[in-house]
């Protein structure tokens, strides 16, 4: 599959998924082919194996950054050492951490998180997003009060910051999503139904193996809502003839 995409001109891969990606047996030798075909690598994950067990990246590898998913942003007993630890295995790499913003979640925990990145030389941001399933607006509004202020760092992103849908979704050719059943989907914040679910095949591109040159931008009018608007208006805007082009 990187071989396959890598032919089509693809110069970067996140690494994510709805559990650890670390952990997969095939992972070192992935990020080795990723080097080798000069790919750069980005990689989403709770940091355990870099942080609680350290362990070395492959040496020909291009992990360019990697992002540390908080997995306990209420209880306030998270091992925030953790982001201390997970930044010092991985010195070299630019480091990025995610919270989970919940209706409990505990604000005391994410200053002291927040402190944290601040401190740290290779962390580039700290993340706080708001429950894709449960919008938590109140406290959304507590930590922006009490977080934000004199902190570079940290970067808040609401629910109500979504944009409306597109019928021509250029992110979906941009940054594909593969998952792991095989097909691509248009991006990695899919429609939520209801029960906090999501119906795949309406949002399927086809199978990797067919994606290609000739694949159309997704038709994103089945979308609800989409983080991704503002990024679609700027690469619509690259698409298009631009006057006294040599002067920009």
């Amino acid at each position: 599959m990187v071989r396959h995409f890598h032919a089509l001109g693809t110069r970067a891969i996140t690494v994510s998924g709805g559990g650890e990606p670390t952990l997969h047996p095939g992972f070192d030798s992935f990020i080795d082919l990723c080097g080798e075909l000069d790919v750069h690598v980005g990689l989403i994950t709770n940091g355990l194996q870099w942080s609680d067990k350290p362990r070395k990246i492959p040496a020909n590898g291009k992990l360019i950054w990697a992002r540390m998913s908080i997995v306990d942003s209420e209880s306030g007993t998270y091992d925030v050492e953790r982001l201390r630890r997970f930044s010092e295995n991985l010195s070299d790499v630019a480091v990025g951490c995610y919270a989970t913003i919940t209706k409990n979640a505990n604000v005391d925990f994410i200053e002291r998180l927040a402190d944290m990145a601040e401190a740290l030389s290779n962390v580039t941001h700290f993340k706080l997003g708001e429950n894709s399933q449960e919008a938590a607006p109140e406290k959304m509004a507590e930590i922006k009060r009490r977080v934000l202020p004199g902190r570079a760092k940290v970067i808040v992103q609401s629910q109500s910051e979504a944009g409306k849908e597109t019928n021509r979704c250029l992110v979906s050719l941009l940054r594909p999503v593969v998952a792991a059943d095989g097909y691509v989907y248009p991006c990695c914040d899919l429609n939520l139904k209801d029960a906090g679910y999501v119906d795949p095949v309406m949002f399927r591109m086809g199978h990797w193996r067919d994606f290609g040159p000739d694949t159309k931008a997704f038709n994103g009018s089945i979308c609800q809502r989409c983080i991704w608007s503002h990024y679609n208006e700027a690469l619509d805007s690259l698409m298009k003839p631009l006057e006294h082009e040599r002067f920009l």
